[in-house]
């Protein structure tokens, strides 16, 4: 959920856990941040570190939610911030046992903590929010407030709160641009669990991280933002998983993917897309600079490879242009660029059996410095048969797959397929 440098979030509980996966996802989507918790150390480690990432400004505000004193210097500085565009009140604790047989006073500081605190805060929020007609407030619960339970009954009651002031308050804010969102997450890997010996009882598949529930929370609110929108639909899913062609058939037509890719899942989500072609006429990708050169490369060239031969079977592809460092904050080390696929309404060349040519293609670049007949032979096809059909073709004994074209590649393919291994 994409904010604006000038537009800060600030998150309550921020030194570790799910306050902490907040701060670190709102960094990185462009937001400057007030974090706040007990531990000063570990909250400037964690400023330090967003600022030097994502060149955010991170304002550093050590404060005791279940201190009035602390809570009203928080809530001050809300009231003071012209650019508060979020508030997540996440910060919590809980004690396992009997409330019979609890210390009272840390149970008060519970309901401190987890409802005086998040009520003041929020109201300080508000009405900055509401004048500037957007914002918003995610107050997370848990699911214990939706399911009371024994040894747990303050901590319960006060999520639950969470949960009816939430709802109450989404309510009365509508028209507003203001929402709000009471989080419930379950079982969560953050250390809170452990800290009352509840972890070590519950299967590993109960369990969610820190930056799963973050991401369902924020695509939550961009559900909610757009949920008057017909023409927009928020999908949360893995991108490498989700089927393409879902879309397709709910809307009777191909559709265009424009996507801005993180390097690490560059390629394998463009192979996908590649897969998935018949469900898409076009796709407008940014990607690091030595993707996009691995995607237009030539033959014989250092660049050039499966990602290379595939596009071009399918696409005419092409950079559009390129996208210099100084275009983000914080600068990266690498350059970017803008590439545009057109699908093409049948292969470019024609093509057999296709599992052969991607294992052809496959075993070529796997054993890139051996010659064409002897990375065809590792990958286990016969050598009588990689001769005929290399000479049928004209190709040298000595060349490498990195010299051959798309056309070349597809005949050798179609030479090959149906034989049997050895």
């Amino acid at each position: 959920m994409a904010g604006k440098r000038g537009e800060t979030a600030l998150v309550t509980g921020a030194s570790s856990g799910i306050g902490e996966a907040f701060a670190r996802r709102l960094a990185a989507d462009g937001y400057d941040l007030v974090v706040v918790a007990r531990r000063e150390e570990l909250l400037r480690e964690l400023a330090d570190e967003l600022s030097g990432a994502h060149g955010a400004a991170v304002e550093v505000e050590p404060a005791d939610l279940s201190v009035e004193a602390d809570v009203a210097r928080v809530a001050q500085r809300i009231r003071e911030d012209g650019s508060l565009a979020m508030l997540v009140n996440n910060a919590g604790f809980s004690t396992a046992e009997k409330f019979v047989d609890a210390d009272l006073e840390s149970q008060l500081r519970m309901a401190h903590v987890h409802n005086l605190a998040a009520l003041s805060l929020t109201h300080a929020a508000l009405q900055g929010m509401i004048a500037r007609g957007r914002g918003s407030v995610i107050n997370v619960s848990s699911i214990a407030g939706l399911v009371p339970a024994p040894y747990n009954a303050v901590y319960d009651a006060t999520k639950g709160f969470l949960v009816l002031f939430s709802e109450g308050l989404h309510q009365e804010l509508r028209g507003t641009g203001v929402r709000v969102q009471a989080l419930c997450p379950g079982y969560t890997h953050t250390g809170f669990h452990a800290a009352i010996g509840v972890e070590r009882n519950i299967p590993e598949g109960f369990w969610l991280n820190p930056e799963e529930v973050v991401d369902a929370s924020l695509a939550d609110l961009l559900k909610e933002r757009f949920s008057g929108t017909e023409s927009v639909e928020i999908i949360w899913a893995d991108a490498l998983q989700f089927d393409f062609r879902g879309p397709c058939r709910k809307w009777g037509r191909k559709i265009k993917v424009v996507a801005n890719l993180p390097y690490e899942i560059s390629s394998p989500l463009i192979f996908r897309l590649l897969k998935e072609r018949d469900c898409l006429s076009l796709l407008v990708l940014m990607v690091q600079l030595e993707v996009a050169r691995r995607m237009v490369a030539p033959p014989g060239t250092k660049d050039y490879g499966p990602l290379a031969i595939w596009s071009r079977l399918y696409a005419d592809v092409r950079i559009a242009f390129r996208v210099k460092p100084a275009s983000f904050i914080p600068p990266p080390q690498v350059q970017s660029a803008v590439v545009k696929f057109e699908f093409l309404p049948q292969t470019r060349v024609q093509v057999g059996d296709e599992k052969t040519l991607e294992e052809v293609i496959r075993s070529t670049f796997t054993y890139r410095r051996k010659t064409l007949g002897k990375a065809l032979q590792l990958a286990g096809f016969p050598a009588s048969r990689i001769k005929t059909a290399r000479e049928s073709l004209g190709i040298s004994p000595m060349a490498r797959g990195e010299t051959l074209d798309l056309e070349e590649f597809c005949a050798l393919a179609r030479a090959l397929e149906g034989r049997e291994k050895p």
